[in-house]
């Protein structure tokens, strides 16, 4: 977004259709942009926007200093398309009886990801692992080291073998996998897989919700209401900061779009688990969110939740 040293971004959200609206409809939100010299200008969207705007933003507009359209790109991490999982080449595979198993994976030359997909033996453990990067002739810098894998079996047996990276395009990828409490002297990496990305995401903002905490002794459970401030921010997962150093516990997701909504309909339930900078509830289908969502979970209550929005 390029022009002159100021301009105004009005966001047309009459309640008529936006092809409908003309040069003088009279906006309800409204936010001014300055742009110092010529050149591209990055504006994250607030929740008044998302509050005020249509679900898709298609009645946003930007004016200049004479009211004139100026175009604009619209970028959203919902946006991106899955890709298909791919292997590296997994070489150098190596253990410590009763501690580790590690592999380097060699990806034959840079590609950006930021998510591996592990396949370990066993169907019942709970495991750290550690990854580290380089490329060739470099040393190894760490990536991640207190991520943790887990297997749950029985009837409606699950795993969670997927780990976050911070994004990279490394050519190597060494991973570690601790031996968990109960496991056998030896455990393996059977597979990896990674999903590449076409380009970085866009930077994400991180959202501070309006928190509402109730205890319900009969049950173990702790309610936490998180209201957003707007019926279609935009958010990605839910971070949330807990006391105890190790723990597992069962979280079921609901949603509403009103405080006074009739009751919610719940989501699959996740798990909760460790990670490195938080506990991260990773939310199928997401990238447009509605305004008040809640996360019920069994045991203490946590210190500080928090919701990762994504930008506009």
């Amino acid at each position: 977004m390029s022009g002159h040293a100021r301009m105004a971004m009005a966001f047309a959200v009459a309640a008529a259709a936006a092809s409908m609206a003309g040069a003088g409809s009279k906006p309800r939100v409204e936010r001014a942009i300055g742009v110092p010299a010529p050149g591209k200008v990055v504006l994250t969207l607030d929740r008044d926007v998302y509050e005020s705007a249509r679900p898709d933003l298609g009645d946003l507009r930007v004016v200049d200093h004479q009211g004139e359209i100026v175009p604009y790109l619209l970028e959203r991490v919902a946006d991106e398309v899955v890709k298909e999982t791919t292997p590296p080449v997994l070489i150098n595979r190596a253990f410590v009886k009763g501690r580790s198993v590690e592999a380097t994976l060699d990806f034959a030359g840079p590609i950006l990801k930021s998510e591996i997909l592990l396949s370990l033996s066993g169907d019942n453990f709970r495991r750290r692992v550690v990854i580290e990067g380089r490329n060739r002739r470099e040393t190894w810098v760490t990536l991640v080291d207190g991520a943790y894998v887990f297997a749950i079996p029985g009837p409606q047996a699950v795993r969670y073998e997927s780990v976050r990276v911070p994004e990279n395009n490394y050519r190597f990828l060494r991973v570690t996998v601790m031996n968990g409490p109960d496991d056998p002297e030896r455990i393996e990496i059977e597979n990896v897989r990674i999903r590449p990305q076409e380009r970085r995401r866009p930077k994400e903002v991180a959202l501070t919700p309006q928190l509402t905490i109730a205890e319900d002794a009969a049950s173990h459970e702790t309610l936490l209401t998180l209201d957003l401030g707007a019926r279609h921010q935009p958010f990605r997962g839910v971070a949330v900061e807990v006391a105890d150093a190790q723990f597992f516990r069962g979280v079921r997701l609901e949603s509403r779009w009103e405080p006074m909504a009739p009751p919610p309909q719940a989501r699959p339930a996740p798990r909760l688990f460790p990670s490195d900078g938080g506990d991260h509830l990773p939310l199928s289908g997401s990238g447009a969110g509605p305004g008040v969502d809640a996360a019920r979970r069994r045991g203490p209550g946590p210190r500080a939740p928090a919701a990762g929005p994504e930008p506009g």
